[in-house]
This record gives C-alpha cells, structure tokens and sequence, in this order.
C-alpha cells in the first residue's frame, strides 16, 4: 500500500527557488509569498519526508547529502509537470510563454535585430530572453534545460548527446582585406595570406572553422609581440582596418558595411566556404509550435539576403 503525502508542487517550488537563490528571504521575494509562508511550507515537507533537505546554519544556505538527492528528483518532478502543461498547450494550439534562447555572438547582433521586432509584433504572446553565449555554454543549457533552444554553427561537440540540431541556413564566408594585397579573381581560400590573419579567441567556433578553411593551427601574426583574442566581430573588423590585416567574416556581419569598407570585401571562388547556421534544441523539447514559427520566420528573413549574395 501506498504512502499518501500530501505534499503540493507549490512546495517543491519554494525548495528548488531557495536552492538556487541560496537564501530563504531571496527565495521568498522570488515566489511573492512572505518568508515565513516559504519557510512553513518546506518545513512541513521535511518532516513528511523525513529529511532535511537544507542547512539553515550555513551562509549561503547549504544542502544537505540528502537534500542533494531530493532536489535531483524536485529538478525531474517539476521539468515534466511543465513539459506536461506544454503539451496541453500545444495541442490546442497556443503559441505562448517563456522562451529563453542562447545565441552565439557571431550571429547574434546580425541575425536578431532582422527579424526579433516583426517576431514580437506578431507573436505578443510569447516572450523572449535572449542571452549572447558561446557554443559550448549554449550546449551546457540547452542540456540541463535552462536553455529552450539556441542559434549556434554546426558541427555540434558530440558530448552533449541530447541536444539536437535543426538546419536554418548557409552562411558564405567573405574575406575582409585592408593589407592593400592585390588579389586574383576568382579568389581561393588558399590565396589567404596567413601571416596576415587575426582570428577570435579560443572558445569561438568561428576561430576554429576559419582555422580548418586555411588549414593553420597557429594564432595570428600581425605583429610577432601581440597575442590579441579577439572577442567579437567589431574588435576583430577594427583591429583589421588600423593593422593593415585581414579576416573573414560571416556574409550577414557585412551587411552594414560603409562604401570605404564595402571595397575591402572580396567573395571567394565557388563552392564558396560556408558555415551550417542552426537551431539546438534538447531532444525533448515540447514546444513544437513555437519552434516551428521561429525557424520559419528566421529563414524568410535570412534567405533573400543570401540570394542577393549569390
């Protein structure tokens, strides 16, 4: 015969919101209830469960071994009581809630702003968080489902086994010259000058697809004194116009190029070298609706400006 608890989802809720705010007042505020209720209310869950699950003496609040292990299952509990409501929403059809997305910085400040306003204009039910995060932090929440799903370019590390890609578009790559070279047409990515090249740092999957195209492991040499990591697109274009080098950059990153750096862009020779831009998404993801209108809305966009590449 079964055990009847009593115990309700509102509890489990307060327990996961003081472990992850690790402050009984801060978890109070978080769930709009006084501390007293929230302090109440996961006491009377330890004594049914007949555990402790938290350390009131140490600050921050700790966990206990046994609290660690119930939190786990709090954690699963809760995911499916949601992925459930998710369900239920989908089948009525109801585009709506929280989508928290990770985007990678080299697609984030030139893919968002060319669809985001008309996506929340026509989609108001739906809201939007949107995080700049590199590839693999992107994968770490998609996987402990922090994360609904992220925009990032394949191939995707094989560690994170639950994640899923979704293909939205072929992005060119074009090369952005300020050395003064003279350059042959059609351009060959082996025509490159790797003396020349700066690239992101460590950690930026754009580092290391340009270091395959140009089949060079070593950082750039601009100046033989200077180890510069580049953390972004616009570091990487300023630090080529004031040293006279080069990169290659993303087509989409170009699209606002000035007249004076318009003439510095040179296309590469077909099959142009390209990046897989895709949607990540853990593999039981239930929001199928929502998911669906982005990559839809994301690749009406993104697909005229690329045929105007061509």
């Amino acid at each position: 015969m079964f055990n009847k608890y009593t115990m309700n989802l509102q509890q489990l809720e307060y327990v996961l919101a003081v472990y992850e705010e690790t402050n009984f007042s801060f978890a109070a505020d978080k769930c709009f209830v006084s501390q007293s209720t929230l302090s109440t209310m996961i006491i009377k869950l330890e004594e049914e469960l007949g555990v402790r699950i938290f350390d009131r003496r140490s600050k921050p609040v700790g966990v206990t071994q046994e609290g660690s292990i119930i939190i786990d299952k709090i954690k699963l509990i809760l995911a499916g009581v949601y992925d459930l409501q998710e369900v239920v929403k989908e089948m009525k059809g109801d585009l709506s809630g929280l989508i928290r997305i990770g985007v990678i910085p080299t697609v984030a400040p030139y893919l968002m702003p060319l669809f985001l306003s008309r996506f929340v204009e026509q989609y108001k039910d739906i809201q939007l968080v949107v995080q700049e995060l590199i590839t693999e932090s992107v994968l770490e929440k998609i996987e402990n489902r922090t994360l609904d799903f992220g925009i990032a370019s394949t191939p995707i590390d094989s560690r994170f086994s639950d994640v899923v890609s979704i293909p939205l578009y072929q992005e060119p790559f074009v090369l952005f010259d300020y050395s003064e070279r003279e350059h042959a047409f059609p351009l060959h990515i082996k025509d490159v000058d790797r003396e020349k090249l700066w690239l992101l740092a460590e950690g930026h999957c754009m580092r290391s697809q340009i270091q395959t195209l140009c089949a060079e492991n070593q950082v750039q040499k601009n100046w033989s004194n200077v180890d510069y990591q580049a953390g972004g697109l616009d570091t990487l274009i300023r630090l080529v116009k004031k040293t006279g080098g080069l990169t290659l950059l993303p087509y989409l990153a170009t699209l606002d190029f000035k007249d004076a750096d318009l003439t510095k862009l040179y296309p590469f020779q077909s099959p142009n070298p390209t990046r897989e831009i895709c949607l990540l998404v853990h593999k039981n993801f239930v929001k199928k609706g929502i998911l669906d209108v982005f990559k839809k809305e994301i690749i009406h966009t993104v697909s005229p400006l690329l045929n105007d590449f061509k």
